[in-house]
């Protein structure tokens, strides 16, 4: 997965009208189960949050920032699977 997040943002950037946008780094609340509306949706804070980021480009993806975005991404990932037990198995990083 992560070897595909990091050639799609090399293939798109080239195209003006396309962006590749990720808030799974970014500090939105989206751990705290009271911020979801049922099983499929966010709460509507954590949506303007989410707009907020993509219209201040701070959630785009780019060749030069993918390969922080991959170890930030897998950091948190091996942090929640730490605590998470044999339920989890840690993410191999970029």
């Amino acid at each position: 997965m992560l070897n595909f997040r990091k050639e799609l943002v090399k293939a798109l950037y080239k195209y003006d009208n396309a962006r590749v946008q990720a808030m799974d780094t970014l500090d939105l609340p989206t751990n705290d189960l009271n911020q979801y509306k049922d099983s499929a949706h966010y709460h509507p804070d954590i949506g303007r949050a989410a707009i907020n980021l993509i219209a201040d480009g701070k959630g785009r993806l780019t060749p030069s920032n993918i390969d922080g975005h991959l170890s930030k991404f897998t950091e948190k990932v091996n942090a929640v699977c730490l605590t998470a037990g044999n339920e989890c198995q840690k993410v191999i990083g970029p």
